[in-house]
């Protein structure tokens, strides 16, 4: 559970009291965050069928503490960090120069998997990557590949409190094959829905229903919608 604006009147202030110094045009596609915007969600646990699990609702804020980052390659990337029910974590994201949303995503306890997903807020097209690992399980070595999808599903309006922004609804799709001697030992496919406004620069909704991969592993279900937020 690692989801009024100023910048136009800026740029008129700006104009209108210093016509003889030319400024700099801001950046077009998403917003790109700065230090101090802050985002705040409610949402619940779903089980395996979607529904809400009683007694589970819980408030998540994530917050920018760094911006124009260096970070795993890109550049121009902010730091949220996200504090909700599971605890806290960072979270790395920066806008490409399609204005897609990238954000680093690990997988993995020991031997971490890391990698950038696209989001497709701006273009049009299916994203889709892979990545191969290998881990050691009990002197066994399992070869794991990775393969991931984001399929923008299209434009629509989300209220967020009492005001109306127009979202990108998108379904991410994460498959995992794990093999052994030659064997697959494993073969699941991890869903996950998500909206992204590109005036706000943040998801404003996600959502995924609970998963069992095998014997003692699950992934929790869970629901979040925003339901304010500060922009700086």
């Amino acid at each position: 559970m690692k989801h009024a604006f100023l910048w136009a009147l800026v740029a008129v202030f700006a104009v209108s009291c210093s016509k003889d110094e030319p400024t700099s045009p801001e950046p077009s596609g998403p917003r790109r965050l700065t230090v101090g915007s802050s985002f705040t969600y409610e949402g619940y646990q779903l089980d395996a069928a979607g529904i809400k699990k009683a007694g589970t609702d819980f408030e998540a804020i994530y917050t920018v503490i760094d911006s124009n980052l260096s970070y795993a390659g890109k550049t121009g990337v902010w730091a949220l960090r996200t504090t909700g029910p599971t605890g806290a974590d960072t979270v790395y994201q920066c806008i490409d120069a399609n204005n897609d949303l990238l954000q680093f995503t690990e997988i993995g306890n020991e031997n971490k998997v890391s990698f950038w997903v696209r989001f497709p807020v701006s273009t049009t097209a299916e994203s889709k990557d892979s990545t191969t690992a290998t881990q050691t399980v009990n002197g066994v070595p399992i070869n794991i590949q990775y393969v991931w999808t984001v399929e923008r599903q299209g434009d629509s309006p989300i209220l967020v409190g009492t005001e109306s922004v127009t979202a990108t609804s998108m379904v991410l799709r994460l498959v995992v094959k794990a093999t052994a001697f030659g064997q697959t030992v494993l073969n699941v496919t991890i869903s996950q829905s998500a909206a992204f406004a590109p005036k706000i620069g943040a998801f404003v909704l996600q959502s995924g229903n609970e998963q069992t991969i095998n014997a003692g592993n699950v992934v929790p279900g869970f629901y979040q919608k925003m339901k304010a937020y500060t922009l700086k």
